[in-house]
């Protein structure tokens, strides 16, 4: 099958169709087939592992219509390009007109001038320009063309007798340039081809670099085997799915036949099949098979010689191999364990979770059965009829038939009762034992200066980001502060030209994690001692007593995201930010603590930035400036000194940028920044 990469894309799909078989070994494996496993598969012994036995093709032989298969469609289908590799190629790349009669051609030591025009004028006609510096070089050429050749192969001569005296040719639309060789002039005019053909490759001599379009993942993989098996050197762009070859033309053809040879999917040229079960799950089905063909020395895994892709929604799986006969043997088995469960007696299951803790899911489920017992007993005290007393059975299957304890040690959960309750039962435990979602927070507290031309912190970031499109109109929060929510950097960018200006102060940065659903806080500050009550002994002595007490101050942050289904995130946020000075009441020693804070509840995408404000502090003081003795003298002293009143207004922004981490590799990335961040040298002014 040849894919075409020169203007569209086109996706191979592949449909395998399975029809049901019956076995010839017995009656019951018959009435096992039409009810239990289904698939296109006959009669498998464990004898086909040995390599001088064989099937007996009359022992395969069933009736007509349960030997019948269905042959999948293949069928291609085009879709519009979506933006990748496009094959567009240089106008150079276009035929020249090299039609005639063969040539003859005799050049002796003949100047670089002279060369170029009984060539390409008088001979090939054809456009060209020569270099100043090269027109005026000593190089001579010689070529000696005896007996007649085809134009287009005396072309290429001509290139390649140009090429090794170290004079560089291009073509530009139809005009062919003809320059000094130079390291400079070779990098600009290198040729460029694209594409997976033998034709997308530039067909002249030199160095060539040329970009390969791969399909498959696997790709990925080839380097290491194109470097032993071509001299092209070979970087694989494994992000936009290119190979970039670059070498001579020869160099670059072996390099795409290698390319053809691997670039194949995974299951290229396996035998595919579907088993479809009764009695069994396929995660239980594929687990005992696996460990059964381990033991007969095969290798189970995506790579290996056997692989299974569970389908839990119809009860199946796929199974992929290299061999038939290891196909029948994956069906041997299936067949002897896809059978009903011994007896309808409680047995005791243990179920340790992958991911959730078992107290919880304990809860969930003492809550659930609870309510169904309940929703039971309404139903009983209502209706009498047969078909009541059929669904009160069924229900209490649930209910009076399972009981279950939490080992909290072991972190698992251990039930009495049937297997095909305990079935039931473990479909809703695996949906429930999902690996919970966590949210970085990157918040960043700040003091913004108000100037006389700003009404707030939040509307200066708003004005200086007037240009860029992804902020959205400031409004108010339920709380009464303003917000506003910017996409992901813009707000920094904003940030980073305060700092410049003295515009805004960054008082706190933490970075958290944290588990969706629960809270995350911190806290950084002094403890300040504050007195709450003085006690002066009535005695002779006189003494006095206090009694103290510590509040803390500084910042203070507690955040509490929950993640939806789709992907937004329902913030709970409290922050309040204090500072402590000293009292201006001389009687009083306690300090004076000034507190700042936000609680609100806020909606954000994935990897959005909220910005929360509006807490403006004012601040004024008085500066008293005078000559020393002079300042302090009675009714003059006014003429001697001055009082300056100075007034400030800050106000308190907090952003919060968000983002959903749902498995450990986005968790190690998010360290790995982190890291990055803190070993950054410090740079002190």
């Amino acid at each position: 099958m040849k894919f075409c990469y020169k203007n569209k894309i086109f996706i191979a799909l592949f449909a395998v169709s399975l029809t049901s078989c019956s076995l010839t070994e017995n009656d019951t494996d018959k009435q096992h087939a039409s009810k239990g496993l289904r698939n296109t598969q006959v009669e498998v012994k464990p004898s086909i592992l040995r390599d001088n036995v064989s099937v007996d093709e009359s022992k395969m032989q069933g009736d007509e219509e349960s030997e019948k298969e269905v042959v999948g469609e293949y069928t291609v289908s085009e879709i519009p390009d979506l933006g990748g590799i496009n094959k567009v190629l240089d106008k150079a790349k276009q035929d020249l007109n090299l039609e005639g009669a063969p040539i003859t051609f005799v050049a002796d030591q003949l100047s670089i001038r002279e060369f170029s025009h009984k060539v390409f004028n008088e001979l090939l006609n054809i456009n060209y320009v020569l270099a100043p510096e090269l027109a005026a070089s000593k190089i001579k050429l010689t070529l000696n063309i005896a007996t007649p050749i085809e134009r287009v192969a005396f072309y290429t001569s001509v290139l390649e007798t140009l090429n090794q005296n170290n004079v560089l040719s291009y073509r530009k639309g139809n005009i062919l340039y003809l320059a000094k060789s130079s390291k400079t002039n070779e990098k600009n005019n290198i040729a460029i081809g694209i594409g997976r053909e033998e034709a997308d490759v530039p067909d002249i001599s030199g160095e060539i670099t040329h970009i390969v379009p791969y399909t498959y993942s696997e790709s990925r993989n080839i380097t290491s085997i194109m470097k032993k098996l071509s001299t092209a050197q070979v970087t694989v762009n494994s992000n936009q799915k290119i190979i970039l070859l670059e070498g001579e033309r020869d160099e670059i053809l072996r390099a795409l036949k290698i390319i053809h040879m691997l670039d194949v999917p995974r299951a290229y040229g396996r035998k595919i099949r579907l088993f479809e079960f009764a009695h069994i799950t396929p995660e239980e089905a594929i687990e005992q098979i696996t460990d059964l063909l381990e033991e007969d020395g095969f290798e189970v895994s995506s790579n290996g010689d056997i692989s299974f892709v569970p389908m839990p929604r119809i009860n199946s799986f796929v199974a992929y191999s290299a061999s038939e006969a290891v196909v029948e043997r994956i069906n041997y088995w299936a067949r002897k364990l896809d059978v009903p469960l011994a007896g309808d007696q409680n047995q005791y299951f243990v179920y340790k979770p992958k991911y959730a803790k078992a107290e919880e899911m304990q809860k969930s489920l003492r809550d659930l059965l609870r309510g169904n017992r309940a929703s039971s007993a309404s139903k009983s005290e209502q209706s009498n009829t047969p078909a009541d007393t059929q669904n009160r059975q069924s229900a209490s299957g649930m209910q009076g038939q399972v009981q279950f304890s939490l080992d909290k040690q072991q972190n698992a959960l251990i039930f009495n009762t049937t297997p095909i309750e305990y079935k039931k039962i473990l479909t809703l435990l695996e949906k429930i034992d999902v690996l919970p979602g966590q949210v970085i927070l990157d918040v960043t507290i700040l003091e913004v200066t108000l100037k006389d031309d700003m009404k707030s912190g939040v509307d200066w970031l708003y004005d200086n980001s007037k240009t860029k499109p992804n902020i959205a109109k400031i409004d108010f929060l339920s709380s009464g502060s303003i917000g506003a929510v910017f996409s992901s950097g813009d707000w920094q960018a904003n940030l980073n030209w305060s700092d410049e200006q003295d515009d805004a102060r960054v008082i706190s940065r933490p970075y958290l994690i944290v588990r969706d659903g629960e809270s995350a806080s911190i806290s950084s500050g002094d403890q300040i001692p504050i007195i709450t009550q003085v006690v002066e002994d009535t005695g002779n002595t006189g003494s006095v007593s206090n009694s103290v007490q510590y509040r803390s101050t500084g910042v203070n942050v507690s955040l509490t995201p929950t993640i939806n289904s789709n992907g937004v995130i329902s913030l709970s946020v409290s922050m309040s930010v204090s500072s402590s000075k000293a009292s201006t009441n001389t009687q009083v020693e306690t300090p004076t603590i000034t507190n700042r804070s936000i609680s609100t509840e806020i909606i954000a995408r994935n990897g959005q930035t909220v910005a929360l404000g509006g807490l403006i502090q004012e601040n004024k003081n008085e500066i008293e400036n005078g000559v020393p003795v002079l300042g302090t003298l009675p009714i003059v002293g006014n003429l001697f000194s001055s009082k300056t009143d100075t007034f400030a207004r800050t106000e308190l922004v907090m952003l919060i940028t968000t983002k959903i981490v749902r498995d450990s590799i986005q968790v190690d990335e998010f360290s790995e920044a982190m890291a990055e961040l803190y070993s950054a040298p410090i740079v002190i002014k």
